[in-house]
Formats: C-alpha cells, structure tokens, sequence
C-alpha cells in the first residue's frame, strides 16, 4: 500500500495516481509529504539525540534547522519526552523509542501514517498507551492510520479491519 514493494500482480492507485506503477523515484516523492511511517524496530539512528532523530525528516526535506528543531520539541513534547530530547536511543526504554518514532513519523505532517506492530516490542500497558496515542493523533488531525498487527485489542479499535489469510484478502 506504501509503494515500499511492486505488487506481483494488481495494482496500487494512490491520489488518483497509478501507484505501483510508477518508478521507485516517481513513487518516493509521492510518498514524501503524504506517507509516513513508524516501523515496528523504530529505525531510530543511534547516534542522534531524541530530538535530532526527529528533526531529520524535515531537515532532509529542506526545513531550516531552527524551524526543525521547534517542530520536534513540539511533537516530542506531544508525545511525553520533553525530558528527553537529548537522549540517545540506546538511554530510552523501548515504550520512549516508539513514542520517538511516533514524533518522528508525524512531524512530516503525513494524510496516511502506516504502523506496522506498533506495539510488538512493547508491555501491555506501554503498548495500550502508544495506541491511545496513535488513535488519538490521528484522529485530532484528521489523517488516516493503517495498521499492520497480530494484536487483536489494537485490531479491534480500527473502523475497518482486512485480514490477510493464504495470500488472499478479507474483509473481517
């Protein structure tokens, strides 16, 4: 759906445009902007601080570094880790890194956020609290979420629920 891979067969339109047809470039600057995503592993990059993992998607995109660093603070603020913009990854708990990421996939601003186990390498508590945070981010601002999950609890929350079974899809 994200254009990350070519379907075998079938197609992927995305704001009217042939998606999946398109070159891996024509599909990345689709993606820029409109697609964002938190990783179940958070690609966190270990060398940057909470705040500097943030900041990166828009600094690549061209953003001045100041304007980028108030973005980040404002969505690292958003997410609990106002005290913990200088962290590196490795000194946040796994429930810290995920939230980061959470910053990290919002700050671009995206219509479509995909999630893939957003709560895998998460306790239950941690796990229920960062999908109260998605669900509720999302929905304040009006984006669209997909959620890639074995977790039934987080299923059940979604308006729509497909279910991927032998190769074929569902409706469930």
């Amino acid at each position: 759906m994200a254009g990350l891979d070519i379907p075998d067969h079938g197609s992927v339109t995305l704001l009217g445009k042939p998606f999946s047809s398109l070159s891996e470039n024509d599909r990345a600057s689709l993606r820029k902007g409109t697609i964002s995503f938190v990783f179940q592993s958070f690609q966190l990059l270990p060398n940057l601080s909470a705040l500097e993992n943030v900041m990166l998607p828009i600094e690549l995109s061209g953003e001045k570094v100041g304007v980028a660093r108030k973005k980040a603070k404002f969505w690292l603020e958003s997410v609990g880790l106002g005290s913990r913009l200088h962290h590196r990854p490795r000194l946040l708990s796994g429930g810290e890194q995920q939230r980061c990421a959470v910053a990290r996939a919002f700050i671009t601003e995206p219509d479509i956020l995909f999630a893939d186990e957003p709560t895998g390498n998460l306790d239950q508590v941690t796990g229920k609290n960062l999908i109260d945070l998605l669900f509720s981010l999302t929905a304040d601002l009006g984006k669209t979420l997909v959620v890639v999950t074995h977790d039934e609890f987080l299923a059940n929350k979604c308006s729509r629920k497909l279910l991927l079974e032998h190769g074929t899809v569902k409706e469930k």
